[in-house]
């Protein structure tokens, strides 16, 4: 086994025989939980948070020409002025989140999002009265629709029979086949 660095990235080469006489290590059961272990353990880097909260700094590592030519920009729209710390031709971003949202460099497609969450302190769980919120929603123009609870999924979680209606179904199919026989046939003839 062999591993060395190339640009951004790590190169490992691995040689195991055809052979099985020689190695039969890719018959393994713990081969691909091996194989998973080094893939995971070829960056020292550790994973980007999927979000913040607002306050929070957020670093990253990107291309210096990524930033020149797609500004950071706010959820609200408007660029946004970050701390660059050069690092060959990548550059080191640091900012800190003012609103809530995803901040994004764009180009006709997404280079890099950042998810930036309200702090828990602004979350508020306390439940709404169901008598003022149709009132609210007719302010805007919006239709509302009530759940009650568990007894509307009472039919999802445990289903509902519906068997007999197809064997009605079935039963009023023949009543009618009976009746079109019967209306359709003729008499028998008499010699």
């Amino acid at each position: 086994m062999a591993a060395t660095n190339h640009g951004l990235g790590t190169l490992l080469l691995m040689n195991f025989s055809v052979s099985e006489f020689s190695s039969n290590l890719a018959r393994q059961r713990i081969f691909p939980a091996w194989m998973q272990e080094l893939a995971k353990n070829l960056t020292s880097e550790e994973a980007h948070a999927a979000s913040t909260t607002l306050g929070e700094p957020i670093t990253d590592e990107i291309w210096r020409r990524e930033l020149r030519d797609f500004p950071l920009r706010t959820p609200s729209g408007a660029p946004l002025e970050v701390k660059a710390e050069p690092m060959g031709e990548r550059l080191g971003i640091t900012f800190t989140p003012d609103e809530a949202g995803f901040y994004t460099m764009r180009s006709g497609k997404l280079l890099h999002a950042y998810a930036v969450n309200p702090t828990s302190d602004e979350s508020d769980l306390r439940p709404i009265d169901r008598a003022l919120l149709p009132e609210q929603l007719g302010e805007r123009g919006q239709r509302g629709y009530f759940v009650a609870g568990r007894e509307d999924f009472d039919d999802l979680v445990l289903g509902k029979p519906i068997f007999h209606w197809f064997l009605l179904a079935a039963l009023a199919l023949l009543v009618a086949e009976l009746l079109v026989q019967f209306l359709v046939a003729r008499p028998p003839r008499r010699a």
